[in-house]
């Protein structure tokens, strides 16, 4: 017999409101029960206990570096955690801090390089998480996995305890990985990890196509959810705006996205020239970053503090535009090519025109050229976009056009009553 809410352990990401990957698998799992559902991670600091209270933080005990190298490790504490909601939450390191400036130099190292899954050991399955596990008696493991390691432990639970699994990724930054280490040993079990899967899951159909190729498993898509029914009383009416056009950007000022966006303010301060007849305001978690000083130069452009996750659907109708941006360096179209962005379901669904501002290869300029629902601009020639831009801040038909069919789309593609119900068939069933 089907559950109406089967127990669900999740590793890797965890409850966030401050990244895409956390606020997908909020909307996604929003209507689940506390009780049915528990978390392993490494990033209980942002951890939200609104929508589950049974975290597991995982530390020293189960995720150690190959010796000698782990005497340079921060050593975390392993186990269940209790959140005091008087306080924020702590990750639990331990130690003195006579070696931090070494440990806080190894780490960046070792990320700088991508050096944690050829540095880590084997997940440890300490004698507290296989209890702690055993407790909660999952029916199935989903795995957002933000690291290799994510998808190690997880395979491990599975030869362990018998546990079916399921694997959502949400860029190809961990198969681009998996790409660059493999005269390192690890592919082979990259490879077993995902013919062992339940399900494999993209976070979009390029994605899922894509890998599909790759390797020969079948992949489904589940994109970031949206509560329609929240977002339509904010949906944007009037297309008309006064003496200056105002565009808005939400998120992180790092890659794959930093060059994009220093070119746009870069566009918007030239636009800006003789008089102030376009604005571009940012919010953001970055507020001192060398990225977001630097932006805070260009005239018309300003740097805000992120608003309430709550309050963003009032925030996107207020505006002219929407910036969704891609870098177009190599790099960038590597780990970005199968990615759409958490927040693009979001803008859709606001009515604002949305200005794709990507490469034409990436899966969010294809699927914005497919539905018709962005204002692609798919070079990033300094001229060719500021004749797009002007061109766009001219004509309020194309404005409406975009706005009222990204809407449709939205409603169309990404209403959660439906998505939430086909994602926990295809990890359960």
């Amino acid at each position: 017999m089907e559950k109406t809410h089967p127990k669900i352990l999740i590793i890797g990401e965890t409850f966030r409101k401050n990244g895409g990957g956390g606020i997908t698998l909020i909307n996604l799992f929003k209507q689940f029960p506390k009780e049915n559902v528990a978390i392993i991670t490494n990033d209980i600091v942002n951890s939200d206990p609104d929508l589950c209270d049974n975290y597991y933080q995982i530390g020293y005990d189960e995720k150690q570096f190959i010796w000698p190298l782990n005497q340079f490790q921060t050593k975390f504490k392993s186990g269940p955690y209790i959140f005091d909601r008087k306080k924020k939450a702590e990750s639990n390191s331990s130690g003195t801090n006579e070696s931090s400036i070494i440990k806080s130099t190894f780490k960046k190292i070792t990320k700088k390089f991508e050096l944690d899954n050829v540095l880590i050991s084997r997940p440890k399955l300490s004698k507290t998480l296989i209890n702690w596990i055993s407790d909660f008696k999952p029916d199935t493991i989903y795995c957002q996995p933000t690291s290799l390691f994510n998808m190690q432990l997880t395979y491990s639970i599975h030869v362990k305890l018998g546990y079916e699994y399921s694997i959502h990724f949400m860029d190809n930054n961990i198969v681009s990985l998996n790409k660059r280490i493999i005269n390192l040993g690890l592919r082979k079990e990259f490879q077993k990890i995902l013919s062992n899967a339940k399900s494999l899951i993209a976070i979009s159909p390029a994605m899922a196509n894509g890998f599909e190729k790759k390797f020969n498993r079948p992949f489904l898509s589940f994109h970031n959810p949206i509560e329609t029914e929240k977002w339509k009383p904010f949906v944007k009416l009037n297309y008309d705006y006064t003496e200056v056009f105002r565009v808005l950007f939400t998120g992180r000022l790092d890659f794959p996205v930093e060059n994009s966006v220093r070119s746009f303010c870069s566009i918007i301060s030239r636009l800006n020239q003789e008089k102030e007849t376009f604005k571009l305001d940012i919010y953001s978690l970055d507020q001192d970053t060398p990225l977001s000083k630097e932006v805070q130069q260009f005239k018309g452009v300003t740097l805000f503090k992120p608003v309430a996750y709550e309050q963003i659907p009032m925030l996107l109708s207020k505006y002219d535009a929407l910036l969704l941006p891609l870098d177009f360096s190599p790099k960038s179209l590597e780990y970005a090519k199968y990615s759409i962005s958490t927040k693009t379901s979001e803008y859709m669904v606001s009515g604002t025109p949305i200005v794709v501002f990507a490469p034409q290869e990436t899966a969010l300029s294809r699927y914005a050229r497919e539905k018709k629902w962005g204002y692609i601009i798919d070079n990033d020639d300094f001229g060719f976009v500021v004749n797009k831009l002007t061109d766009l801040a001219n004509d309020i038909n194309i404005r409406m056009n975009i706005g009222q069919l990204a809407v449709k789309v939205a409603l169309e593609n990404h209403d959660a009553n439906v998505i939430r119900k086909e994602f926990i068939k295809t990890i359960v069933n």
